[in-house]
């Protein structure tokens, strides 16, 4: 006996079939990037997967969670998306990781307020919208 526990947790909701694949395609895909960060790509928001990780800080070294996912009505998962205590360690790390970038802005400015001395120690404020 391994002494694992298996238990399902089910929450009954009226959603379309598309809203349903499309669960499924983004729950699949953060299976995928929990170990390989360079598939981040925003798809799922950051604060999702950080939630994510969160559900596996209760787990031993040793045990694994697995999220069924459904397709339609039927009665048993068409697949199981494990996650260890070391893989939500592992894309914790990732999503921690400072991230700088460098480009440009293209679009429209509006209402940047610029200070002006018109007469010594009297500032003036206008607006000004520019494209850029």
């Amino acid at each position: 006996m391994n002494a694992s526990v298996r238990f399902d947790v089910e929450r009954e909701a009226h959603i379309s079939l598309d809203e349903a694949k499309e669960f499924n395609r983004k729950f699949e895909y953060v299976d995928l990037v929990k170990i390989d960060k360079g598939r981040l790509d925003g798809e799922v928001k950051h604060r999702t997967l950080v939630q994510y990780t969160k559900v596996a800080k209760a787990l031993g070294p040793h045990e694994k969670l697995g999220f069924g996912l459904y397709r339609g009505d039927a009665e048993e998962p068409y697949r199981y998306a494990n996650l260890t205590k070391r893989d939500a360690e592992i894309l914790a790390g990732y999503l921690a990781e400072e991230t700088t970038y460098r480009g440009s802005i293209h679009g429209a400015i509006h209402d940047i307020g610029i200070e002006v001395a018109v007469v010594p120690s009297t500032p003036v404020r206008f607006f000004q919208s520019s494209k850029m």
